[in-house]
């Protein structure tokens, strides 16, 4: 969607991840929603585009090295594992494994501004492959991580007075990699359970990056620890590397872009280009929706440039989801009578960054979702 890079998405499975020099490369899927039938217009259709997209990477941990398939979280800065509907089944327990180690007994957290029960300082062993020509592993063997114990586990725990042992039957988990920076008042917890930290803690890598990159051959990669220039020198050029930080909101660090000016390019009947300008605004990055979220004015001026004159002949429509208590406003049209023309004629939206010396272009290609009978627009507002 943003303009001079190619951004493929796909899922593969594969169960090798590399190390260059000090950077960490994991093979990295995606999987969209499973319900691809969109052959009628049914409300639950429209749903299931904005339910959220799964991002994860495998890895081996324990003793015997067992996979456990990894969730990226961006949501969250801790590396947890804790009962939920895996995207695979996981081989790993904590049973399972004869180097898995903690302190006697439960404890709680907060984690996303809920108190959970955890077990206490859960540790284990994880392994990073190295290049090919470096064979041997790269063995981390006290690896920390949030466990959260279901509520059987835990009513066994406290039979068995706090300890765990044989009698009690821990279920494999799903697994969560937190890619936030770390919450304000929380050093500890982050430093304990962050997979980044520990990983620069113990001089695995240097810095805290992480990119995503497609290549030519439509597989994913997930790089920790070095720059796209240093991965790929011939794809990437360091000059054209610009620097941002996270902000600040509630105690926590999220991604967001500061926007300076925010601009709908519009072609009317005559040829003549319109700049209609929209103030400023910033914009948060959740790479696991599907969609943009936009302010209630920004959908209109789209809506009455755009969309009106299809609504009116019943050739696109308007619809509501509900996700979290929350309606949500959405427009898809016909393909029976909106033809690639009409898509085509759509303007293009400018996003101006003077931050990143940047200015992000978005057109018909990025906004609308094709499916056998309908154009989903990816924009919405509640």
């Amino acid at each position: 969607m943003i303009k001079n890079i190619n951004l493929i998405i796909i899922s593969l499975y594969l169960n090798k991840y590399v190390t260059i020099t000090k950077g960490i490369i994991f093979p990295f899927y995606y999987s969209i929603n499973k319900n691809k039938n969109f052959t009628s217009i049914e409300h639950n259709l429209i749903i299931s585009y904005y339910d959220k997209n799964i991002f994860y990477l495998f890895l081996e941990i324990g003793t015997p090295p067992l996979n456990l398939s990894l969730t990226l979280d961006d949501s969250d800065s801790n590396f947890i594992m804790k009962d939920d509907s895996c995207l695979f089944n996981n081989d790993y327990s904590i049973f399972k494994s004869s180097t898995f180690r903690y302190d006697q007994g439960l404890n709680y957290l907060y984690i996303n501004y809920e108190l959970k029960t955890i077990l206490n300082n859960t540790k284990d062993k994880i392994y990073l492959n190295q290049i090919e020509e470096k064979p041997d592993k790269i063995v981390i063997n006290d690896f920390n991580f949030l466990y959260l114990p279901n509520k059987e586990e835990i009513k066994q725990i406290h039979k068995y007075n706090n300890n765990i042992n044989n009698s009690i039957n821990f279920n494999p988990k799903c697994g969560y990699v937190g890619i936030l920076p770390k919450e304000l008042n929380k050093e500890s917890i982050y430093e304990k359970n962050n997979f980044f930290y520990q990983l620069k803690k113990k001089n695995i890598i240097d810095n805290y990056y992480w990119f995503i990159h497609y290549d030519e051959n439509k597989k994913g990669e997930f790089i920790i620890g070095i720059t796209p220039h240093e991965v790929y020198p011939d794809k990437f050029l360091e000059d054209d590397l610009y620097m941002t930080h996270a902000k600040l909101i509630d105690d926590k660090f999220i991604w967001q872009i500061h926007f300076s000016s925010i601009e709908i390019l519009n072609s009317n009947s005559n040829n003549k280009i319109n700049k209609i300008y929209l103030g400023n605004n910033n914009g948060i990055i959740q790479f696991s929706n599907n969609y943009i979220h936009c302010p209630k004015n920004y959908f209109d001026n789209i809506t009455s440039i755009y969309f009106q004159k299809y609504l009116n002949r019943n050739m696109c429509t308007k619809n509501y989801i509900h996700k979290n208590n929350i309606r949500y406003n959405t427009i898809y049209c016909f393909r029976k009578n909106f033809t690639e023309n009409e898509l085509k004629a759509f303007p293009i939206l400018i996003l101006n960054c003077n931050g990143l010396n940047f200015v992000f272009e978005f057109n018909y290609d990025d906004l609308f979702l094709k499916t056998d009978s309908i154009y989903i627009f990816k924009i919405i507002y509640n």
